[in-house]
């Protein structure tokens, strides 16, 4: 906005540049238009501050046309159905001014331009007031640029049909920007469309076109339309906004609010005069004073991490991820640094890797390999800084999946050496992935005689092992393997079983069982077979066996005979005979699995049945044991004979 004192400066200067000569300016037509040097100037000061013509009014930064010009203007406009008001009334002629008393004058032509005479060629013409061409001031210049002021109308020429707001042309962004306040501003006319001759009594209507064809919105717009007392407006009605009676004058009021760049409202009234008496239709208006802005643009650095890669692995997988790191803003992101975390607590130190500047709308990624070594859920956790204390995490979480194995042996707390004994193996995945290639093995005890299996296990001579190819057992599967063996050695004796799967999927079990080892005597008495003649010597075999898994202590052994028949020798150990009575001599030891076999030699005196008795006694075994055998003897009439 230029002050008085800026104008003046201006003016001073355009006349120091202008040569001082006294021939007079031309208009663009190459005429002459008769104005001074001094009238150039001012001309060209009020040109500068853009809100006057050379008579005085108001232009709106119109361009100024010569006298042909705007008769060339109006001459193919006085066809049309409307007239324009600029705002200014028109000048009376010298028979109205001679009726109001006044002077007649040499006036300017009017601005208004009738467009249907045949229509009207009864109504009196509209307009009865002169106004006289004024200088601007500094107070009119002030208010020609301000947006807070009451405006006139201004009259519309055919090039004002077509205004299409000029944009600017890009510029390059730099460093610091130049801001011309003022460039961008709500620019409003109205249009007055109507009959230029009414008639006493009769309703006629008129239309106001208001228009913004300037680049910004035009805020709590009032348009005042003066009509005098004895004209009356019947009804009023916009296309926005609302109407109401003028407060201090004759006419009414249309408000608007807000009147948006490029764009227009309409208002249609409706008056009825009641005397027959020219009057003019002024049309004024004001809007909310536009203040200077300048948009500073703020630039926001942003960062932003994504991750892409499996959310489910396998235990001790290697697995490649990639990091997204973006920068969403729009501002440059300056020295980016981005930490990767250990993946499980103890892995080391944070890595960091610095990435420099990421540009607004830029993205990096980065490749990240990683192995779990820890089952179940892991978390991946990155963070980005860059300056300004612009940051960005990113957490994810992982699930590793790995087969975990429980295994269970059981068997006979104790058993006794030398029987069968029974050893079941269960196997239980309870981890979160199937385990693979599962195979089991069970190592018999020492000593120990293997009998069976279930399933397709099998006994590997060369380690005494029991083999199992189980294969996959999924999560939460179970799976129950039996084996019998013999156990020889007393004591303790350990069933160890070993199972094993992919991704260092392991498990151990021991089975305990305790075995007692007692010794076992047997006593077996063998008899000749068949009648037996009298007289021959008949051998009786007495076995006396331990087997049991220890050695059997201070064994007895007696021989016993029935009437008519007698040992006569043994055989297999020391003895003592008696009549009818063999003593065996106590046996000290007898170790397990060994067997002492006596032949006793027995001579029948006289026929008949007769029988042997053998019976075995072991104090420290607390054994009785007792056998009997009968022999039929007979004569033999040969040996009689003889």
């Amino acid at each position: 906005m230029f002050s008085r004192f800026r104008v003046s400066a201006i003016l001073c200067v355009a006349g120091l540049m202008l040569p001082p000569v006294t021939a007079q300016a031309q208009n663009g037509d190459g005429d002459d238009d008769g104005s001074s040097i001094q009238q150039r100037f001012q001309q060209f000061g009020r040109s500068l501050v853009g809100g006057y013509r050379g008579d005085g009014r108001p232009t709106n930064q119109r361009p100024t046309r010569s006298p042909q010009q705007q008769a060339q203007q109006r001459r193919p406009q006085q066809r049309t159905g409307a007239y324009y008001d600029d705002g200014v009334a028109p000048r009376p002629s010298n028979s109205q001014m001679t009726q109001r008393g006044g002077a007649p004058r040499d006036v300017q032509p009017s601005k208004r331009r009738v467009v249907d005479e045949a229509a009207t060629a009864h109504a009196p013409p509209l307009g009865a007031a002169t106004r006289k061409p004024q200088q601007p001031t500094a107070a009119d210049e002030d208010a020609s640029a301000s947006d807070g002021v009451p405006r006139v109308a201004r009259a519309i020429t055919a090039e004002d049909e077509d205004i299409s707001p000029t944009t600017p042309a890009p510029t390059a962004a730099a460093a610091d920007a130049t801001v011309v306040h003022g460039a961008s501003s709500p620019s409003i006319s109205v249009e007055t469309v109507g009959p230029r001759k009414i008639s006493v009594g009769k309703q006629s209507t008129y239309k106001l076109v208001l228009k913004n064809t300037g680049a910004m919105s035009a805020q709590d717009v009032v348009v005042t339309i003066v009509v005098p007392d004895f004209a009356e407006v019947v009804d009023a009605k916009g296309t926005s906004g609302s109407t109401e009676p003028a407060a201090s004058q004759d006419g009414m009021c249309w408000k608007l609010g807000t009147l948006a760049a490029q764009s227009k409202e309409e208002l249609s009234i409706n008056i009825i005069p009641r005397k027959s008496q020219p009057f003019e239709l002024a049309v004024r208006w004001t809007q909310a004073p536009v203040a200077s802005q300048t948009m500073v643009e703020v630039q926001e650095p942003k960062l932003a991490l994504s991750l892409d890669g499996a959310r489910e692995v396998a235990f001790g997988e290697r697995t490649t991820y990639k990091l997204h790191l973006s920068n969403p803003g729009t501002g440059d992101a300056e020295n980016v640094l981005i930490t990767l975390m250990p993946l499980n607590p103890g892995d080391g130190a944070p890595a960091s890797h610095p990435l420099g500047v990421l540009r607004a709308g830029e993205s990096k990624t980065i490749e990240i390999e990683l192995i779990a070594r820890q089952a179940g859920q892991v978390s991946i956790h990155a963070e980005a800084k860059a300056t300004g204390d612009i940051s960005a995490t990113l957490e994810e979480e992982v699930t590793v999946r790995r087969a975990a194995l429980t295994v269970t042996a059981k068997g006979p707390k104790m058993q006794f050496a030398g029987t069968p004994t029974s050893f079941d193996v269960h196997v239980k995945n309870t981890g979160n992935a199937a385990a693979q290639n599962l195979k089991v093995s069970a190592r018999l005890p020492q000593g120990a005689e293997f009998v069976s299996c279930n399933s397709s296990g099998h006994l590997a001579e060369e380690t005494k092992t029991v083999n199992w190819n189980v294969g996959s057992l999924e999560a939460n599967g179970e799976a129950t393997l039996t084996l019998k063996c013999i156990l020889r050695a007393s004591g303790s004796n350990q069933l160890e079983v070993q199972c094993v799967a992919d991704r260092e999927v392991q498990q151990a079990a021991i089975a305990k069982t305790m075995v007692e080892a007692v010794a076992d005597l047997t006593l077996e008495v063998v008899d000749p077979s068949g009648p037996v003649p009298t007289g021959v010597d008949m051998v009786y075999e007495v076995h006396v066996r331990n087997r049991g898994s220890k050695s059997a202590d201070a064994i007895d052994v007696t021989a016993y005979f029935s009437n008519g028949i007698e040992p006569v020798a043994v055989e297999g150990g020391a003895h003592e005979l008696k009549p009818g009575i063999v003593v065996i001599k106590t046996i000290p030891v007898l170790e397990m699995g060994r067997e002492m076999i006596y032949k006793i030699k027995a001579r029948a005196e006289t026929p008949g049945t007769h029988r042997f008795r053998a019976e075995l006694n072991c104090p420290s075994l607390d054994t009785k044991l007792t056998e009997e055998e009968t022999t039929h003897f007979y004569d033999d009439p040969a040996a009689d004979a003889e």
